[in-house]
């Protein structure tokens, strides 16, 4: 089956998949975790919110600090906020701080609190950092990375 065809059949026998307690439920869920985080991310931004954290909370946690990164910014807070606190600490330790930055910014004050609390210091003192420019200024759409080329 090409990756459309898989895709649809997940949709139209998503409990099957969730449940696997069926041969077609197994078979379309490894079908479904050998698919490209980035496809994976797109078909679980597509589905029911519920339904695509269920499915995301089922794969094994290297697959989802993958498909985590691939996410949109609601959905990553979505995920997040079913996550168990390793997996917070985990998918919140793999983006960059620009990526973080714009993740706290759609936060409430609780939220900003609690999850800047789970990074280590030196992304968290980045983040708070790229925090205080305005979203739209040339600080905040800025990349803080520094890139080093040597010549040969």
């Amino acid at each position: 089956m090409d990756e459309v065809t898989i895709l649809q059949e997940i949709r139209e026998h998503i409990d099957m998949v969730l449940a696997q307690d069926s041969p077609l439920g197994t078979y379309l869920w490894g079908e479904f975790i050998q698919l490209h985080p980035a496809d994976i991310a797109r078909f679980l931004i597509d589905i029911d919110e519920e339904l695509s954290t269920s499915l995301f909370l089922h794969m094994a946690h290297s697959l989802q600090l993958l498909v985590f990164e691939e996410l949109s910014l609601s959905m990553q807070i979505n995920v997040l906020n079913a996550m168990d606190e390793e997996g917070k600490v985990s998918a919140l330790n793999r983006l960059s701080p620009d990526k973080l930055t714009d993740l706290f910014e759609l936060l409430s004050d609780d939220d900003l609190k609690k999850y800047l609390e789970l990074l280590h210091k030196k992304a968290r003192e980045k983040v708070l950092s790229l925090l205080q420019f305005h979203p739209e200024s040339a600080g905040g759409v800025m990349n803080t990375d520094i890139l080093t080329l040597q010549s040969e």
